[in-house]
């Protein structure tokens, strides 16, 4: 059994994918209330989900996907690079800011003009807010406050794998390939179930 969890638009053919706001889902739950059975599953992956939550509830979710797989198997977990993002947000270029920007924030803000323009305007908070490494909720205007887009904490790589093999995963950091090289700005952990 193979796990795609908070698919989003990603459907994965002959995989069980889960998601609350994805239009094609095997599950449609919020992925707090899901539960599978303990040694289970064969591959869980985890795109772009775990950044959506505070650390301590990312770590509970590993640690819940490392029982979920049977020994061997195998989970996979994309999202954002914390300290790449800083840098990208830094960057001269337009679309590498935006892309570092975004990455730090998160959201799917119907308006993408006025939220690329807010971001632009308040780079300088942003910048410094990401240095607390607290959630971007705390400075975001209601309309751009969206509940479960907007990333809560993002991890650095290395980070993200010792907490993966604080869970009981060989864990080893790759280059994301799921949402394409985006500057590199994105990062993917494997961990195989001890």
């Amino acid at each position: 059994m193979n796990i795609n969890i908070g698919s989003g638009n990603r459907y994965k053919i002959g995989w069980i994918n889960v998601d609350l706001y994805a239009d094609q889902v095997d599950i449609r739950k919020d992925i707090r209330e899901v539960h599978f059975d303990e040694n289970s599953a064969d591959t869980i992956l985890a795109s772009h989900v775990l950044e959506h939550f505070d650390r301590e509830t990312a770590v509970e979710f590993t640690k819940r996907f490392a029982r979920w797989l049977k020994p061997g198997g195998k989970l996979i977990v994309e999202m954002p690079n914390w300290a790449r993002c800083r840098k990208l947000a830094m960057a001269d270029d337009l679309k590498s800011k935006l892309g570092g920007l975004k990455g730090l924030l998160g959201g799917r803000q119907t308006d993408k003009e006025l939220w690329n323009q807010w971001m632009i305007d308040h780079e300088d908070i942003i910048l410094r807010h990401s240095l607390t490494r607290r959630s971007f909720e705390e400075i975001l205007p209601p309309e751009w406050n969206l509940p479960g887009w907007n990333h809560i904490y993002v991890w650095e790589a290395e980070e993200y794998r010792d907490a993966a093999e604080a869970c009981g995963l060989d864990a080893t950091v790759h280059r994301a390939t799921i949402h394409g090289p985006r500057h590199g700005r994105d990062f993917r952990v494997e961990g195989a179930k001890l």
